[in-house]
């Protein structure tokens, strides 16, 4: 077998697994970036209906109250 073409074989399969490791690494940055996202947004969106929930109760009591 030709050197160089085993070196080259070599070098070839090098990048492939160093492309692979940077692939997975990018997937597992892509899955944990969603994964905060979302949580940021269910807790925004928990923090509006709690605004909102109180709103209605201050509401209701200020309505209660002229009665």
């Amino acid at each position: 077998m030709d050197p160089n073409i085993y070196e080259q074989g070599l070098q070839s399969a090098e990048e492939d697994e160093e492309f692979e490791r940077g692939e997975a690494q990018r997937r597992i940055w892509r899955v944990e970036t969603v994964r905060r996202w979302r949580q940021r947004i269910a807790t925004e969106r928990a923090s509006l209906a709690l605004e909102y929930l109180r709103s209605v109760v201050e509401e209701v009591v200020l309505q209660r109250d002229r009665i």
